[in-house]
C-alpha cells in the first residue's frame, strides 16, 4: 500500500440492494410472536411489569438472606473441620466446570491456574458450609420440614417461570441430582423466613438510603 501513498484513485462501486429496517406494529399480533401465552399487548405489558417486579424481589431477598446468613454466622462461631471446607470448594469447582462444559469451554481455559481459584474460592464455601450446618441446626429446633407440597408448590412456580410442563422440570431435577439442593433451599427459605418475621427488620427506603449516602459524602468533601 506504500506505493499508492500520495495518488488519486478512482473507485467504482456498484449497489447490489439497499436495506431498511422496519420496526414491527405493537400490536395483539406482535405480543403473540413474543409471548405465545400472551393475547394481547396488554396481556404482555402485564407480564413485562410482573417479571420485572418478580426479579426486583428475587434480587431483594437474595440482598436480606445473604445479611441474614452474615448475621447467623457472626452470632455463632464453632470449629468447623478443614474436609468439609475443602469438599465444599471442590463442589463448587465441580459446578462452575460443568456450567461452562454446557457452554463449549473448559473451565482450564478460563483460570489456568486452579489452585488459585480453589484457594480463592475457599472463604465462600466456608461461608456455605457454616450457614448450611445452622440452618439445619435451627430447623430441627423448630421442627420446620420441607413437605411434598412444598416441592410441588416450588415446581410448578419454576414451570410457570421457564413455561415448560411441571413434569419435565421435576426430571430434569432428578437427572441432575439437583433434588436435595431444591429441598435444602426450601428449607433455608423457611428458616430465614422464621428469623425475619421473629426479629426486628427496618426497611430503609432504597432512594432514601441514596440521599443520605450522597449527603454524607457531599459534607465530607466541604471539610
Amino acid at each position: 500500500m506504500e506505493q499508492m501513498a500520495g495518488r488519486t484513485v478512482s473507485l467504482s462501486v456498484e449497489a447490489v440492494g439497499i436495506k431498511q429496517k422496519i420496526k414491527p406494529e405493537l400490536d395483539d399480533d406482535f405480543a403473540k410472536k413474543v409471548r405465545p401465552d400472551v393475547e394481547s399487548v396488554a396481556d404482555l405489558r402485564k407480564f413485562i411489569k410482573d417479571d420485572i417486579r418478580h426479579r426486583m424481589d428475587g434480587e431483594i431477598r437474595d440482598q436480606l438472606e445473604r445479611q441474614v446468613g452474615d448475621l447467623l454466622v457472626e452470632a455463632n462461631p464453632f470449629d468447623l473441620p478443614d474436609s468439609m471446607i475443602d469438599m465444599q470448594a471442590n463442589l463448587n469447582l465441580r459446578n462452575m466446570a460443568q456450567r461452562f462444559a454446557g457452554q463449549g469451554m473448559k473451565l482450564e481455559d478460563i483460570f489456568p491456574d486452579i489452585e488459585a481459584l480453589r484457594k480463592e474460592n475457599r472463604a465462600s464455601s466456608e461461608k456455605v458450609v457454616r450457614v448450611a450446618l445452622l440452618v439445619d441446626a435451627i430447623a430441627k429446633e423448630l421442627n420446620l420440614e420441607i413437605g411434598e407440597a412444598d416441592i410441588d408448590k416450588e415446581i410448578e412456580e419454576l414451570a410457570a417461570r421457564y413455561q415448560v410442563p411441571a413434569d419435565m422440570v421435576k426430571q430434569n431435577m432428578l437427572n441432575a441430582g439437583g433434588f436435595e439442593e431444591m429441598k435444602f433451599g426450601l428449607l433455608e427459605r423457611k428458616v430465614f423466613d422464621y428469623i425475619v418475621e421473629n426479629s426486628d427488620v427496618e426497611e430503609v427506603d432504597k432512594l432514601e438510603e441514596d440521599a443520605d449516602d450522597a449527603g454524607t459524602n457531599g459534607s465530607g468533601a466541604d471539610e
